[in-house]
């Protein structure tokens, strides 16, 4: 019968063997377990003052996308906001107001990260700015990196999108006021034929004559001034207003009650 003999394995390969990291795998430590924040105002507390994290910044964006928030600036979109996500979210069914998140680069400091969280109700505003707002933009004023086009009007109404310190990011329209006021007694305009003269029939002597605007009738004023409305709306500007160009800011429905 033979007799079975155990091989015989060199030393050096036996040392070799037991060395070989391909041969022998050091037990691996389990990855960390990573929770993401649950909330808005958690995400808040793990992006603010953070070293500049894209990737974090990203999942912050996704997250409030689940959430229902939609884009309302891409990232690197604006001069204003250069590498920054805004995301905008409004449900009128549970407290009627727009909710907006900023997520993005601290600014001047490149290597921190801000995620900041407003709210605005969606009440109509009326602004009345100053006169300059209305001129073309110097490409050398430091208001040029942020709007392109002037304002078409001085008086104009629309929401707040945005805010900042010294702005207010803002979607307008025209509108020409529901009346106005007579410059001699102060009375409230409301016929279309003084709205249009701009004073009352008593202080212009013009008894409501149409014809007197270039008009065969009052119909046709009235006409008129339903397309100068309708011309007006369809006037819109959505850009930055500084504040201190403003010099009338009141809520549509406040200002019309006040007069």
């Amino acid at each position: 019968m033979p007799v079975l003999k155990r091989p015989q394995v060199p030393a050096a390969s036996l040392t070799s063997s037991l060395t070989d990291s391909s041969a022998v795998e050091a037990p691996q430590a389990p990855a960390p377990v990573v929770q993401e924040p649950k909330t808005i105002e958690d995400w808040i507390k793990a992006v603010h003052n953070k070293p500049y994290n894209r990737s974090m910044m990203v999942a912050a964006v996704n997250y409030l996308e689940r959430l229902g928030f939609t884009r309302q600036r891409e990232l690197e979109a604006s001069p204003a906001y250069q590498d920054t996500a805004v995301l905008a979210w409004h449900d009128p069914a549970k407290d009627g107001k727009r909710h907006l998140v900023a997520i993005g680069k601290k600014y001047n400091d490149p290597n921190s990260m801000f995620m900041n969280l407003k709210s605005f109700d969606q009440d109509e505003r009326r602004v009345k700015v100053k006169a300059w707002m209305t001129k073309d933009i110097d490409p050398d004023f430091w208001l040029a990196k942020w709007n392109t086009e002037k304002m078409p009007y001085r008086i104009m109404r629309g929401t707040i999108l945005d805010e900042t310190k010294g702005l207010y990011y803002m979607a307008l329209h025209g509108a020409p006021e529901p009346h106005g006021f007579c410059p001699k007694c102060g009375q409230t305009l409301t016929h279309p034929v003084s709205v249009i003269l701009g004073i009352g029939p008593k202080c212009g002597d013009h008894m409501w004559d149409a014809r007197i605007a270039g008009f065969k009738t009052e119909e046709e004023a009235a006409a008129f001034l339903e397309q100068v409305k309708e011309r007006m709306a369809q006037e819109t500007w959505t850009g930055w207003v500084p504040k201190s160009s403003v010099q009338e800011f009141d809520k549509v429905s406040n200002w019309e009650a006040a007069r």
